[in-house]
């Protein structure tokens, strides 16, 4: 599985009012990036599972070889 990656066209992010905020312009408006949590959230579990998958397959090779090798200590 290849990994894709997703390169976004705008970096305007999104503009929010705060005036409170301490990065906020002298409008009282704060540049906030543009980022889905939903999206980033399924992403990262994706990933996890992803890594639990490619774990469980490689410790499972890596026990049949250690087996294949002690049939030829009997």
């Amino acid at each position: 599985m290849r990994a894709t990656i997703q390169v976004s066209e705008s970096n305007a992010g999104v503009r929010r009012f705060e005036p409170n905020h301490p990065d906020a312009d002298a409008n009282g408006y704060v540049m906030l990036p543009d980022v889905d949590p939903l999206a980033e959230t399924i992403n990262m579990m994706s990933a996890a599972r992803s890594f639990e998958a490619n774990s469980t397959a490689f410790n499972t090779a890596k026990e049949m070889a250690r087996a294949s090798l002690k049939l030829g200590d009997a």
